[in-house]
């Protein structure tokens, strides 16, 4: 037996086997008083219901060290049926086949060990009409307005477009200073050689035979 079978809980006709906590129960809840050898038989028979199995091979299942007498198992069995309440005539739960061995003929249903279980013993069902669990978002909810934060953001707003506009102002005002600066520079400089040219050069004294005379030039 395996860790994956050894997890699960068979169920059959109102019984329950747990090989994990080698427990047998019936549909009231109470324990079964079995033997150890016989509850090693039904576990091995309950994995491998519906199927035979050869009496050599449940004897070698039960007594894997040693070699026991083929009577040794039929009172194994024996003891088992006595556990599980067969009579003469009634519910078979274990079906003797001539000359090969054992199968185990009702109904087994399997699940894990902490699966639910019904009153019946069949395993629990998921219910198909459950909700299934939907993560809704709660929606965004807007607070209202502060009025006085509006105020003071169209205040700032305000100030700043004056701001600008001043600044603005500023910058045209200086660049008209520079321009009317470089204008009366440029006007000062042209009247300035202007009147250079147009003053007449100073009359020198030249000798002559008469006498010094003053010669002036003609302005050009």
């Amino acid at each position: 037996m395996n860790g994956a079978e050894a997890n699960r809980v068979y169920e059959f006709d109102g019984f329950t086997l747990d090989p994990m906590r080698r427990t047998l129960t019936d549909r009231d809840g109470q324990e079964v008083a079995i033997t150890a050898k016989a509850f090693d038989a039904l576990v091995y028979l309950v994995e491998h219901a519906g199927e035979t199995v050869q009496r050599a091979e449940l004897a070698e299942a039960l007594w894997p060290t040693v070699v026991v007498e083929d009577n040794n198992l039929s009172q194994t069995i024996l003891a088992l049926r006595r556990s599980l309440g067969e009579v003469e005539g009634g519910r078979r739960y274990i079906a003797t086949i001539t000359r090969q061995g054992y199968r185990f003929v009702a109904d087994v249903a399997k699940r894990a060990r902490n699966a639910p279980a019904h009153s019946d013993g069949t395993p629990a069902a998921p219910d198909a009409h459950a909700a299934p669990a939907v993560a809704s978002a709660a929606p965004a909810v807007l607070a209202p307005a502060d009025p006085a934060g509006v105020a003071r953001s169209t205040t700032a707003a305000a100030a700043s477009a004056a701001h600008a506009t001043a600044t603005s102002w500023r910058t045209w005002a200086v660049a008209a200073t520079v321009l009317i600066g470089g204008a009366s520079s440029r006007w000062a400089l042209r009247s300035g050689t202007a009147s250079k040219c147009s003053h007449p050069p100073p009359c020198t004294r030249r000798p002559s035979k008469r006498g010094p005379s003053l010669s002036c030039p003609s302005a050009t």
